[in-house]
């Protein structure tokens, strides 16, 4: 990296930018995951996804859709309605009979589309308030 686009910025993906724009580009080039990794990891990070000790329903729910979009996006992985609720509920350690509770608006099945599925989350959401307010 020449010394003088440290002072004056250079030529970065061929458009010209100031330093340090120039040098995070080059720093994020050399040291940034690769693609595969981001990939593999996006994947991995919703399949085994689970709710971190003392985590509100709240942010869960919030990291949640976060991992969702980092898999369909970098990791190109799009599970149906029916697995996002599946990984949710699984993360969430619910018992069989709030999975039976949860599941009885839509006839004790998983969610088919994106209207019931955030269905769902409301009404899991709504029970993760109730359980925190009861136990505190």
């Amino acid at each position: 990296m020449p010394a003088q686009a440290l002072i004056q910025g250079g030529n970065l993906n061929g458009q010209m930018v100031d330093p340090v724009t120039f040098l995070m580009g080059h720093l994020m080039q050399r040291f940034a995951p690769l693609t595969e990794e981001l990939r593999t990891a996006s994947m991995v990070d919703l399949l085994e996804f689970t709710r971190h000790r003392g985590e509100s329903i709240d942010n869960m729910l919030v990291r949640y859709d976060g991992v969702i979009q980092l898999a369909q996006g970098n990791g190109e992985l799009a599970l149906n309605y029916r697995g996002y609720s599946i990984v949710l509920l699984r993360a969430c350690g619910v018992t069989d009979q709030q999975f039976l509770d949860l599941l009885q608006p839509l006839g004790g099945r998983e969610p088919a589309n994106l209207q019931e599925f955030t269905q769902l989350k409301d009404r899991l959401r709504r029970m993760g308030h109730i359980l925190a307010v009861s136990y505190t």
